[in-house]
């Protein structure tokens, strides 16, 4: 089903500068302390967030691969897909934008049309209505670059979605454009310090800059390392321990440490009726939703580590027997997550984690503690599909998670590291480029 299709306006200056100010402006409320203001909806972040209760299990991803990272090449064919539901069977027009970003993911100080090719923001025209389903939904799908949206510059950019008032979105996603000038040659082992050699694990690499001129490598290149796609362990700043020629290593021995962690726990529910080996029961209540409870889990810091397949924390929509499209035929189903503790955790939350949550602490996947059954609990309306999650403690007055407590940490995990490399020119910090952005597996 398509949405009513409203033509934009040419492309002004005047449109391009209110951008401008209201990109800055935003920047200076990023100045705000984080603790109080981040998982306020009313705060705006240059980041993957959900403003709006209503929007549901947003995806963005390339063409063809449900779970690649937003990433695309400049220049090509490419494109990424943006998938989110709104829970009501109702059409809204939904408008969006792209803010270009700096390295660090704080606006770039550029107007649209120094970035932009064509309109400087467009509507969401492809929306469906779900079928069958007990929670009733609004699917909406965009592919973009567009002809009416082609982007100039590699770097990061931030996907900004709207009704009426971009100043208030329903929500923000982060992706990609790269220019691959450079290429790397890594070696994903564990760790080399003694005292991490059984859990953690090391990231070594070799950067070759090809025809690059890159005058001063210790400050012009940028090195980002994420694991599974989170942000609070995101390692910055890595510096070469030397240079040869057009040839960098980086092989740090304690900075590009990473806790190697655990296999994630998995979660199907591609099919709402059937019992897997951790499903406790399962019912249909009064107003016609599932309800699906997982058997309790337990800590698995003192196990010994052993090997099965996951998806790195990500989750993929699916229904079993879907007819047409599984987007709008899967139905939502409240799981109920349990996990047994003897006593809570009283210097820090609890949270289920991974894309299912953005990869943050968000109030939706706290779980609160049930002194009688000495358990901490957890329900989420999750649309169907197969999932990955972890539990993870978010200590307070701290941004990184621990997944030690209650999944143990393993240098021999199976995880997966994206490297991202820019150039920064130190005379035009805009005028700087993605020009590497690689995922390896660890082993």
């Amino acid at each position: 089903m398509k949405g009513v299709k409203i033509f934009f306006p040419a492309f002004i200056t005047v449109l391009a500068m209110q951008l401008n100010v209201w990109a800055q402006s935003k920047t200076r409320e990023a100045a705000l302390d984080f603790k109080d203001e981040y998982y306020n909806p009313d705060y705006f972040r240059y980041d993957n967030f959900i403003y709006s209760n209503k929007i549901k299990t947003v995806q963005l991803f390339p063409a063809n691969n449900e779970l690649g990272a937003p990433v695309i090449h400049l220049g090509s064919s490419e494109q990424l897909h943006l998938h989110f539901d709104e829970e009501e069977h109702q059409f809204t027009q939904y408008a969006y934008t792209l803010i270009r970003c700096d390295w660090k993911w704080f606006p770039v100080d550029q107007l649209p049309m120094e970035y932009l090719n064509g309109y400087a923001e467009d509507y969401i025209y492809n929306y469906s209505f779900s079928v069958n389903t007990s929670v009733p939904y609004t699917h909406y799908e965009l592919k973009f670059p567009t002809e009416n949206m082609q982007l100039k510059l590699s770097g990061n950019y931030v996907l900004i979605v709207y009704e009426k008032n971009k100043e208030n979105p329903i929500l923000t996603r982060r992706f990609s454009i790269c220019e691959p000038i450079a290429d790397l040659k890594a070696n994903i082992h564990q760790a080399t310090i003694v005292e991490f050699m059984d859990f953690k694990q090391e990231v070594d690499f070799s950067l070759f800059l090809g025809n690059l001129n890159v005058t001063d490598p210790y400050n012009e290149l940028k090195i980002t390392i994420q694991q599974n796609n989170r942000t609070d362990n995101k390692v910055m700043e890595l510096k070469p321990i030397f240079v040869k020629g057009n040839e960098l290593v980086y092989d740090q021995e304690r900075l590009n440490l990473f806790w190697g962690n655990n296999e994630f726990r998995d979660l199907n529910i591609t099919n709402h009726r059937n019992y897997y080996d951790y499903t406790e029961k399962i019912y249909l209540d009064d107003s016609g939703l599932y309800h699906v409870f997982l058997k309790p889990q337990y800590s698995r810091s003192f196990l010994k580590y052993t090997s099965k397949p996951d998806i790195n924390g990500n989750y993929v929509v699916n229904r079993e027997n879907a007819l047409r499209d599984k987007n709008t035929e899967a139905d939502y189903v409240y799981v109920h997550f349990i996990l047994k503790n003897d006593f809570p955790i009283t210097n820090g939350q609890v949270y289920v984690f991974g894309t299912l949550s953005d990869w943050q602490a968000k109030d939706d996947f706290k779980m609160k503690y049930n002194y009688d059954k000495q358990q901490y609990e957890c329900t989420v309306l999750l649309k169907q599909g197969y999932y990955n999650y972890m539990f993870g403690v978010l200590e307070d007055n701290k941004k990184e998670f621990d997944f030690s407590y209650f999944e143990g940490s393993h240098w021999q995990t199976n995880n997966q590291y994206q490297i991202d490399v820019y150039f920064v020119p130190n005379f035009n910090k805009t005028k700087y480029q993605l020009i590497l952005s690689k995922t390896l597996p660890s082993n």
